[in-house]
């Protein structure tokens, strides 16, 4: 019996206890802001059951130097979270979610992160990389066929915009 579905925390977003069985690599699927002063940046991923990654401001601040500050270049990237349990809130350390990879960055890039008000820490983000979908008539068919839905196909490979096209076309 799996024990990691058991542990699940009940919430309305991913927290740094659903990762404690391990690192999760996620697809965005949709980017939503401004519902939270505390949390304003919603991260909506292929499967979260409709749980988003709410990065910390550290964290949004690893994005932007990653991928410039328009949230719409997100969309279909990809990033590898974990949870770091020596991350602090008041003081205490209570774990927190942090990103290790992301697709769609040239190089591995080491970026500041804020430990405490006067403390910045470096980190390295290493690069995820992209995942071709090689065989678009097999694709194609496993749709026609219902053996797998555009969804799963989405979450799992890059896409390029004429292998997107050509499988909403089959779809």
């Amino acid at each position: 019996m799996d024990l990691s579905k058991t542990i699940i925390p009940k919430s309305d977003q991913l927290n740094a206890d659903d990762l404690i069985s391990g690192s999760k690599t996620i697809k965005i699927r949709n980017i939503t802001g401004g519902e939270d002063d505390a949390q304003p940046v919603s991260i909506y991923f292929y499967g979260d059951n409709n749980k988003p990654f709410k990065p910390c401001k550290s964290m949004r601040r690893v994005l932007v130097q990653l991928w410039g500050s328009e949230s719409s270049v997100f969309h279909g990237r990809r990033l590898t979270i974990y949870r770091d349990d020596t991350v602090k809130w008041a003081g205490v350390e209570t774990g927190g979610i942090r990103i290790s990879h992301a697709s769609h960055i040239p190089e591995s890039t080491r970026v500041l992160v804020t430990a405490s008000k006067n403390k910045r820490v470096p980190m390295t983000i290493d690069i995820l990389p992209l995942v071709e979908l090689k065989d678009l008539v097999a694709a194609k068919k496993a749709l026609k066929e219902n053996k797998v839905t555009i969804d799963a196909i989405l979450e799992k490979y890059d896409l390029t915009e004429e292998q997107f096209k050509a499988l909403q076309d089959e779809n």
